[in-house]
């Protein structure tokens, strides 16, 4: 699903592209306005946007680190 969020801590790692959610500075209610009115219009990926989920999933990132610490 795509999000709107603010521009802070890992949010923008999470958000890579405006193809997965839009970002606004935070406390600028005017900008959050509009984004949240873009992304009500925007055609979104929604295929992309579940891919990228799977990407990092739970389970997809305790595997990852399973295998990180049995390469050990």
């Amino acid at each position: 699903m795509p999000v709107v969020a603010t521009n802070v801590g890992g949010i923008p790692e999470a958000i890579a592209n405006e193809s997965l959610g839009i970002l606004v500075k935070p406390g600028n209610k005017e900008e959050l306005a509009l984004a949240l009115n873009k992304a009500l219009d925007k055609e979104w990926d929604y295929p992309a946007i579940a891919e990228y989920r799977r990407q990092f999933s739970r389970d997809t990132i305790a595997d990852e680190y399973i295998k990180l610490f049995k390469s050990f």
